[in-house]
């Protein structure tokens, strides 16, 4: 057997694979003496069918098993001793890779394209500036959280012409380019916020309306917030800006909110654990648990902007012709030529973040231990049942038996690992990099990160 590899671009290379008949005859003729033990067939004794029949009815099936292992071996084997970093999984090569005779044939070539991983270099991380923003919670956040909790545990009534802060609910219609009823377009039962249209002019086609009353509108061009269109169409949001046709809103009910008094009532309802009293307990807490979200949101974009900047700097190149190819022939059902430059952007993003990280882990020498990850499951299920493991060798015995449960499961424990990988790199992060802190409202904080 020999196998061979011809580059075909900066990052793409086709790998031949020659087999011949010595490389698998001998595996062959095992199983097949095999089959001749375990066979029993009317007129021979049990094990005793001749291996020529037993070669007819089965030597081809055998012979294409083996085949297809020792080629699955061979490549990997290939890979990890010349050390060969590849995206995806190798494709067969359509216009090298010839039609087989089982019947006859007994030497074979096969042709497999693969896209390689590129090689980058990063900045140091301690030469990286980065901004970090702290979210100041300040009285319009709390105001605009009163407000949502009021209007949820509000009281509905029915109007017979729509205002400001109305509620439409009816049928969305997706038309064509004359005005006519598109068909097979798309037809949802939905609701709309007034309040949530942002545009002034969209805004008052939906105001001063009656029951029964019809408006055209353009929700691509006229909301323009993607989140909500999602909502009313009943589509994914990745699929918004595919849907660029005007539609028609039947209102067959027009609804107001009147927000709930702030009382015990509303507290109770809101907090039922935290025993509150009054607006300003209240307001304490709002501004208690959105310091909280608030960080994991300033942590999330700060993540994000450091992988953004490294690999903009870096510079990282990609075999994109494969990778689109491998992306379809793995999603066949789900995309097709017209639509994987979407499915392709977002995966080359998540490539190119996981390349760079890597490359961190690997620069910096972040490691992460087994015994970490099972001192994680430990102390997870310690605080879940309200345990110390270390005040009782029964109980540390028990966390242990459930750790090697849990670690079992490669999937679950994989999760770990990254979730470990993660925060060790944002430790790493936080020591390394310039970080220029800067405080900025919700609302600032919104506009920068691009949508709610």
């Amino acid at each position: 057997m020999n196998i061979t590899r011809q580059d075909t671009g900066n990052l793409t290379a086709t790998i031949k694979v020659e087999i011949v008949n010595e490389d698998y005859q001998e595996n062959v003729k095992k199983v097949l003496k095999d089959y001749q033990r375990k066979t029993v067939m009317p007129g021979f004794r049990p094990g005793k069918v001749p291996f020529a029949m037993i070669n007819r009815k089965y030597g081809n099936e055998v012979m294409a098993e083996e085949i297809n292992k020792k080629l699955s071996d061979s490549l990997n084997n290939y890979f990890s001793e010349n050390k060969i970093k590849f995206i995806g999984e190798p494709l067969p090569n359509i216009e090298k890779n010839q039609t087989i005779d089982w019947k006859n044939q007994k030497d074979f070539n096969f042709y497999f394209d693969i896209g390689l991983y590129p090689e980058f270099e990063i900045n140091p991380l301690e030469n990286t500036e980065i901004e970090y923003y702290d979210i100041i919670v300040d009285d319009k956040v709390i105001d605009n959280y009163i407000n949502g909790i009021q209007k949820k545990f509000g009281t509905i009534t029915k109007h017979e012409i729509s205002k400001e802060g109305n509620i439409l609910k009816g049928e969305i219609i997706e038309l064509d380019e004359q005005g006519n009823v598109k068909e097979d377009g798309i037809r949802n039962n939905t609701s709309i916020f007034i309040d949530n249209i942002k545009l002034k002019s969209a805004k008052k086609k939906f105001i001063g309306i009656k029951l029964n009353d019809k408006v055209i509108f353009n929700p691509l061009k006229e909301i323009q917030n993607q989140n909500e269109i999602s909502l009313i169409l009943g589509i994914k949001k990745e699929d918004v800006k595919n849907f660029k046709s005007n539609f028609q809103f039947t209102v067959n009910e027009i609804e107001n909110i009147e927000p709930a008094p702030i009382d015990e009532n509303l507290l109770k309802k809101v907090y039922t654990q935290y025993n509150l009293k009054n607006e300003a307990q209240l307001r304490e807490r709002i501004k208690t648990d959105a310091s909280f979200k608030f960080v994991i949101e300033s942590e999330n974009k700060f993540k994000e902007d450091i992988f953004n900047k490294i690999i903009e700097q870096a510079n990282i190149s990609l075999p994109d012709d494969f990778i689109k190819r491998w992306i379809l022939e793995t999603n066949k059902d789900n995309l097709t030529k017209e639509n994987i430059d979407i499915a392709y952007t977002q995966y080359s993003k998540s490539l190119s973040t996981q390349l760079v990280k890597n490359k961190i882990i690997e620069d910096y020498k972040i490691e992460v231990k087994e015994d970490e990850v099972k001192d994680y499951i430990k102390a997870y299920f310690a605080d879940k049942i309200k345990l110390d493991e270390k005040k009782d060798d029964k109980i540390n015995d028990k966390l242990n038996d459930i750790a090697s449960q849990v670690m079992k499961d490669e999937k679950e424990t994989k999760k770990i690992y990254d979730e470990l990988y993660d925060k060790k790199l944002m430790d790493l992060f936080k020591t390394k990099l310039i970080v220029k802190n800067k405080k900025v409202t919700y609302e600032e904080f919104i506009k920068l990160t691009g949508e709610k």
